[in-house]
């Protein structure tokens, strides 16, 4: 699979080079291709899998850090959200919590072997995890229908 993809027609062959799977905004509901940008070249070099030596500086945002998973190997996604999770200082906790949350919705089992047990997998989601803020309940709101 080295730099070449078919299409999901299997009809054309798209180069990984040039291409790179973007996680889409919450707003689209699906994947978009769009072309590795000039703030991403580090995507290209990912095709063929995690390496041992990823600099995970890289990592700006949480958009990049599930570039970084969309674009690894099923079997690589694991092991980069243990790897986010380990750089959490370095790339953020927002980058952190999103990587290790779109590798966990790829493969659920996969991730949790990665951080080598369920009960670390919940240790580290909660390091990284967002506050959850919980607000006082509002006055009840009450309504009927009058009928005559």
């Amino acid at each position: 699979m080295r730099g070449r993809e078919e299409s999901h027609r299997g009809s054309l062959a798209l180069s990984l080079e040039t291409r790179v799977t973007k996680g889409a905004s919450p707003r689209s509901g699906e994947r978009e291709w769009s072309r590795v940008g000039n703030d991403t070249p580090w995507l290209t070099s990912l095709v063929g899998g995690l390496p041992a030596d990823f600099d995970y500086g890289v990592i700006r945002s949480a958009d990049d850090a599930r570039s970084l998973i969309l674009t690894l190997p099923g079997h690589d996604r694991g092991g980069a959200a243990r790897g986010l999770h380990d750089h959490r200082w370095l790339v953020g906790h927002d980058a952190a919590y999103c990587g290790i949350m779109t590798a966990w919705d790829h493969d659920e089992r996969d991730t949790i072997n990665a951080f080598g047990s369920a009960d670390q997998f919940i240790a580290a989601l909660k390091d990284v995890a967002p506050l959850l803020t919980i607000r006082s309940r509002s006055k009840r709101v009450s309504a009927w229908r009058h009928h005559q």
